[in-house]
């Protein structure tokens, strides 16, 4: 018995002119400060009201006592920035501030303070400093210590985080004589007014790491994690989570990551970034995941500058991602910003589907860039059913590595509907990851059977 095919594709439209790569390193670079001093350190958030605050250290060198930090500020996304005005001073040097807007829209800041002899040379650090600003960051409070018993120092280089519940966060590390530095996180339940509880992430009881700069950032499954630069480990950057809010949190784990202090940013597509100073290779790049920090699949070289440099901190754009980073030379230095356009892998396009004479649908799409590989799915309709539902339901049938894929598990006489997407990810993903793509058109079949008179 022979059969004949009438094939009606119906193509949807996909408004796309052109296929994006998920990320672009070609983004136009701006110059936030610049000094013949040293300027290093800084930290941007974004405001309730639009406006970009940047902070930022400035000395005459990089470890020296005048140290004291400033802050510049853009009304319109980070293109321009304002000179910078200098909100804390003090007889210690201050060094790695960090800034974020609370959800009552005061703004913390965070930093810490280090002592010198009368020579000027360093002592050490002395501790961690809290200020507090309720106009947008044009005034500050005096700092306040964070009292940390049974430690000889402590210090911080990253931003407190606030939970869903409202307690704050803020990770630190110290240390005591003849040990090696423990990370931790300093907890307030009163909006930053007091620090009193403190929870250890990670410390090496062997002797043999040091466990420095933690950063965390909060995940869609009430996880946290925490990023931490080592030293003893050949720069390899560590991870720890906590299921409970920061209280405990599970052994510190090496990523593939070297590189030191480190910001951590979960986009609005559920893609994680890790910005970092590289040394693997030299520069300040930055590293994505698409399993919320369980693997970490790319790089990226953001600025290949090798000297005095980095100290990156991302923050969330309506259009994309902005980042904060430093280079400095002997006699010159700047705060620079970048911006990163962050988004899914895009549609497949040109998705077309054909019948061939062994009875097997063929499918074919064009290739996308950052594509490891495509999800098939399929919906089917028999003439014993009503036909689709309104909106497309099908189920995946196939993973496949090229943009081609052919079905042979079909009948004469069903009709077919077809999507495929677009999968930048080379690992299992969770749910809602940003790896996946909008699916492509739909391709319809109409598999139908000869009829004999």
């Amino acid at each position: 018995m022979r059969y004949f095919f009438s094939i009606i594709l119906f193509l949807a439209v996909i408004s796309c002119s052109r296929i994006e790569p998920l990320f672009t390193n070609t983004s136009r670079q701006v110059i936030i400060s610049q000094s013949d001093e040293h300027l290093a350190f800084p930290s941007v958030a974004k405001l309730n009201n639009g406006d970009l605050v940047c902070v930022f250290r400035r000395g005459k060198s990089h470890v020296s006592p005048d140290g004291n930090i400033l802050l510049s500020r853009s009304r319109n996304k980070g293109q321009s920035w304002s000179a910078a005005d200098t909100i804390i001073s003090t007889r210690l040097d201050c060094r790695d501030p960090s800034v974020v807007e609370l959800k009552d829209g005061s703004l913390l800041l965070n930093f810490f303070q280090s002592n010198y002899d009368n020579t000027g040379k360093i002592i050490g650090a002395l501790g961690v400093f809290v200020s507090r600003s309720f106009d947008g960051g044009l005034s500050w409070y005096s700092p306040k210590m964070v009292v940390l018993e049974n430690f000889d120092w402590a210090a911080c280089s990253a931003k407190i985080l606030e939970l869903k519940d409202g307690t704050l966060l803020l990770p630190l590390y110290a240390g005591r004589k003849g040990e090696k530095s423990t990370a931790l996180v300093a907890v307030s339940r009163d909006l930053g007014r007091n620090w009193k509880e403190f929870h250890a992430v990670a410390f090496d009881s062997s002797g043999k790491i040091d466990f420095n700069e933690p950063a965390l950032c909060a995940l869609p499954d009430g996880r946290i994690m925490c990023i931490l630069r080592t030293a003893g480990d050949g720069h390899f950057q560590y991870k720890s989570f906590s299921k409970d809010g920061g209280i405990t949190w599970s052994p510190p784990e090496r990523t593939s990551l070297q590189g030191q202090a480190a910001s951590l940013l979960l986009t609005k597509e559920n893609i994680l970034l890790c910005a970092y100073r590289d040394f693997s290779p030299d520069g300040t790049s930055y590293s994505v995941s698409y399993d919320y920090g369980t693997t970490f699949e790319k790089e990226f070289i953001l600025d290949p500058f090798k000297g005095d440099r980095a100290y990156p901190e991302l923050v969330q754009l309506d259009d994309g991602i902005f980042v904060t980073y430093y280079e400095a030379s002997p006699g010159h230095s700047r705060i620079l910003g970048s911006y990163i356009p962050v988004k899914p892998p895009a549609a497949p396009k040109a998705f077309k589907a054909s019948v061939s004479r062994d009875s097997t649908i063929a499918l074919r799409w064009n290739k996308v860039h950052e594509a490891y590989y495509y999800q098939i799915f399929r919906d089917v309709a028999t003439p014993d059913t009503a036909g689709f539902l309104p909106e497309f339901n099908g189920e995946r049938i196939a993973t496949v590595l090229n943009n081609s894929c052919n079905d042979t598990n079909v009948a004469p006489g069903n009709i077919y509907r077809y999507q495929v997407k677009a999968v930048s990810s080379q690992s299992e993903l969770v749910k809602k990851s940003g790896a996946v793509s909008l699916p492509s058109g739909i391709a319809e079949i109409h598999f139908i059977k000869k009829v004999t008179n």
